[in-house]
């Protein structure tokens, strides 16, 4: 029987307690347990074990009279079923009086009494039979409400109950809500203590596994990760077990999961035409994977286990298959959450894809992992795989390792030879691209490696404005030098547009014509330098970032200033360079990456004039005093 009837009352009327209780179990029998505190064993925590079987509670039956309203343990009883049915965590509550009392100023004033009239105490009725008849009715009355609820009601929510009753460890828990029910474990959402402001809590009961040797390792595994705290690692609270043998259940309880499951998010991201309007961006991608490696880090700092499972061996923990139906996104801090121990953790170990596959079922998709494939030993660089494996879903928008059926599975190096955003991210590109080598020797050494590379991943505008130069500014060519074909329609369209610009140039030009044949030099032609000039002014706005000194505009800034170029040929420098870029895209069809990119290039240049601002007419002003 899962869950319980849990009579409160005053101990001076333990003798109409009694009375209820047998009653109640006549009726209830094999449909709900009536709990009392005489059900504690001896030697057991009293409290704890009263609180426990109070917080794991289906209904509950208030016996009131002048006693118990003076009594202040009574009185916390009273006020947690109150609250717990307010929450509906009870199904309900129900109470009689026996004796005339002050029940109105109480919490009883908002519950269910289970006779009418409600002020008329059961005492007051005279002797038997009378009065056994009306206790009769009383337990019919509560019955009667009662079975269409908990029949009706959370079955699985009822077992959690049970099993958490039964554990004293267990007790301290509150069942609230069923969140899912598959063939290895039921979880449920709950609060540590009986307050419903208490700390959320998830509690997964491990009701079945493919081997009982996987349950010890279950539960070591979870005991082992209590100690992980990292902010994108579900921190375990408690691992407990409950039954014996064959019968043995693992609980692990832990904390609640901020936001969405990613795969939602991923499903959102795909219909969004914006990207801009995107939650899960490369840079965003970049940090929740770097996050995740973290965990994983923690994780495989831990020290192996000695496990009979594996003769003569010792388990090392490693993360395994990692699919967006398992990571949580936290939305608002921008963050990815993991449980990092599961059933689905352990299996992949153990069986075959396809055994894997037939096990967890469709969730659990095929994670091929080469090494395993070959028979090759799996180690700690495994998990960099499946983490490449979900950078790549979360690139696409989409899962691409559940295949339905019998379609074959998505091929990694398919999907990074296709992918836009690999060209578009070049840094990005390769990362993912070395996690998802097929030999471990050629990844990361380890975590701290791949946590390192993402620690400096470029930011998204700069990688797609990066892309632009190498595709549309300075493509390498054999027929001339790259950039030449963009420096020759850029300089046109900017001495047409820019008063004055193109005599600053021609008259910085015959200065260094004067200098290099008084030395015997050979001096480059005004376009040739004008190009190289574009270049390398393009490549320092490309890595321009704003800090102290020195920075990478600095000689482009002093340069101009000496040059004598005023702030409004700068910002039409600027908009020329755009005009030209967009002339550029739209030559090779590519329209749609138009506004994306020059927003990039935007976004660069800001700063960079921004300093020009104050560079270049500081520089004028000393060169006056001078």
């Amino acid at each position: 029987m899962d869950g319980s009837l849990f009579i409160s009352y005053s101990h001076v009327d333990s003798v109409w307690m009694r009375a209820f209780r047998k009653h109640l179990n006549g009726i209830l029998l094999h449909d709900c347990a009536v709990w009392t505190d005489e059900d504690i064993a001896a030697g057991t925590t009293w409290e704890e074990r009263l609180l426990g079987n109070l917080r794991q509670a289906a209904a509950g039956l208030v016996l009131v009279s002048p006693d118990y309203l003076v009594s202040p343990w009574c009185r916390r009883e009273l006020k947690t079923l109150a609250d717990a049915y307010k929450s509906k965590r009870l199904a309900a509550v129900f109470w009689v009086l026996l004796k005339p009392c002050g029940w109105k100023w109480t919490e009883l004033s908002g519950l269910q009494a289970a006779h009418e009239p409600g002020d008329e105490g059961l005492l007051s009725v005279s002797e038997d039979p009378a009065r056994d008849v009306k206790l009769l009715r009383c337990c019919e009355t509560i019955a009667n409400q009662l079975l269409p609820m908990l029949r009706g009601g959370d079955k699985s929510l009822a077992v959690v109950r049970g099993i958490l009753a039964r554990n004293e460890r267990g007790a301290r828990f509150t069942p609230v809500k069923t969140l899912s029910e598959g063939d290895f474990s039921i979880v449920v959402s709950g609060v540590d203590g009986v307050d419903v402001s208490g700390k959320h809590v998830v509690i997964q009961v491990f009701t079945n596994t493919p081997l009982r040797r996987m349950r010890e390792l279950l539960s070591l595994v979870g005991m082992a990760s209590g100690q992980i705290d990292v902010p994108s690692a579900i921190r375990t609270l408690d691992v407990f077990t409950d039954g014996e043998g064959y019968e043995q259940r693992v609980v692990i309880v832990s904390e609640l999961a901020r936001g969405k499951l990613l795969s939602d998010v991923m499903a959102a991201d795909s219909r969004r035409a914006d990207p801009s309007e995107r939650d899960l961006t490369p840079n965003r991608i970049g940090h929740l994977l770097r996050g995740l490696a973290e965990a994983i880090k923690a994780l495989h700092l831990i020290d192996s286990l000695e496990w009979e499972g594996e003769p003569n061996k010792r388990y090392r923990h490693l993360m395994g298959p990692m699919p967006p139906t398992r990571i949580y996104y936290d939305c608002e801090n921008r963050r990815a959450q993991i449980s990092l121990v599961s059933v689905t953790s352990l299996l992949w170990r153990f069986f075959e894809p396809g055994t894997f596959r037939n096990i967890v079922g469709s969730t659990g998709g095929v994670y091929l992992l080469p090494e395993k494939l070959d028979g090759k030993p799996v180690d700690e660089r495994a998990d960099q795989y499946f983490l490449g494996l979900l950078a790549l879903e979360l690139m696409e928008a989409r899962q691409l390792f559940q295949p339905a059926g019998n379609e074959r599975p998505a091929d990694p190096a398919d999907i990074l030879e296709k992918a836009r955003w690999v060209k578009r991210h070049e840094q990005f590109g390769e990362i993912v691209r070395r996690l998802l080598k097929k030999d471990p020797g050629e990844r990361f050494t380890d975590m701290d490696g791949v946590i390192a590379e993402l620690d400096c991943l470029e930011d998204s505008s700069r990688a797609l404005a990066k892309y632009s130069f190498r595709t549309y500014v300075a493509p390498s060519s054999e027929q001339e030098p790259a950039g030449t074909k963009f420096s020759r329609a850029f300089y046109a369209k900017f001495f047409r547009e820019t008063k004055g610009a193109e005599a600053v140039f021609l008259r910085e030009h015959e200065k260094r014509v004067a200098g290099t044949v008084s030395a015997g030099l050979t001096l480059a032609m005004p376009e040739e330098a004008q190009h190289r000039k574009l270049m390398d002014g393009l490549k320092a706005v490309l890595n321009f970032r704003p800090g102290g000194n020195p920075s990478a505009i600095d000689s482009v800034a002093i340069r101009h200033a000496d040059m004598e170029i005023n702030l409004g040929q700068l910002e039409s420098f600027e908009r020329c360079f755009l005009s030209t870029l967009g002339d550029f895209v739209s030559d090779q069809g590519d329209i749609a990456d138009m506004a994306e990119i020059c927003k990039a290039w935007s976004g660069l240049f800001k700063p960079v004039i921004s300093m020009m601002y104050r560079t270049v007419p500081a520089r004028l002003a000393l060169s006056a005093s001078v």
